[in-house]
């Protein structure tokens, strides 16, 4: 097996526009261009699909047709299980799994993980999965009481981004889906299923991170108030690190202004 020796950046995108794409997008190509960017989607509008094109963004169609909104968010796992399966006599070296519509680009997100193998991130700390409703009645609904009283004192860690080197992320995707397909399927499955993999071990390789780090920050369930932002209008850790990847910054609209204008997004 021969590496290609890029990294590479996945997401879905089904029924986006230009308009929901572009601070992600437009952040890529500005901070993070050194990566290959994939986007999964059906239904893209017209206009992202050129704007996608210009700025050297690959959009690969899927058949999802008859999948509900909250169906795509577990068949993205399905398909980038398929497409990751078929670079495999030339993978990339590093991928990195994203959420789109609410994450923007601060610098290379592959930067200080190139040798680790596999990456999970923590929400903020206080928020446990029995403390938060969303996580706990994922869990209970999935795997029930006992599982969940296993589980309950654990910080939630979110589906929506994951770094790693090809063979161990390709196995994580091949857990999170041959797990989902002996379950019934619902909105949040992906959720507690990536819950149970990171906090039961199943990856002794993988390293879980703290909220936030210099590498990613999910900003969803943190109080305005503890989100440091720099003279420049950049969120950062609390020793003041840039952070390279911003996940959830439209829960907080008052930093969304800074935060474009200092990445050009405006």
């Amino acid at each position: 097996m021969r590496n290609s020796g890029q990294n590479m950046i996945l997401g879905a995108c089904s029924g986006y526009t230009w308009e929901q794409l572009r601070p992600f997008v437009v952040s890529w190509q500005g901070r993070a261009n050194g990566a290959q960017l994939v986007l999964f989607g059906q239904d893209v509008h017209p206009g992202a699909r050129r704007e996608l094109e210009s700025r050297g963004a690959r959009l690969a169609p899927y058949d999802g047709r008859g999948v509900s909104h909250e169906g795509a968010a577990l068949l993205r796992f399905f398909v980038y299980r398929e497409f990751l399966e078929s670079l495999r006599h030339a993978p990339p070296e590093c991928i990195c799994l994203t959420d789109v519509r609410d994450v923007v680009f601060q610098a290379d997100p592959f930067q200080g993980l190139e040798h680790r193998e596999l990456c999970f991130f923590l929400e903020d700390r206080p928020q446990t999965i029995g403390a938060n409703t969303l996580n706990r009645h994922w869990i209970m609904k999935t795997y029930g009481l006992k599982t969940l009283k296993r589980m309950g004192e654990c910080t939630v860690s979110c589906v929506g981004t994951c770094i790693g080197r090809y063979e161990s992320l390709l196995r994580y995707v091949r857990e999170m889906t041959e797990e989902m397909k002996r379950l019934p399927l619902f909105w949040g499955l992906d959720q507690a299923v990536h819950n149970r993999i990171v906090h039961e071990g199943l990856f002794p390789e993988a390293e879980v991170f703290e909220n936030p780090s210099r590498h990613v920050i999910q900003m969803a369930l943190m109080p305005r108030e503890v989100i440091h932002v720099n003279a420049s209008g950049r969120v950062a850790t609390p020793e003041g690190e840039e952070v390279a990847l911003v996940h959830q910054y439209d829960r907080h609209e008052d930093l969304c202004e800074r935060l474009f204008k200092s990445l050009g997004v405006e």
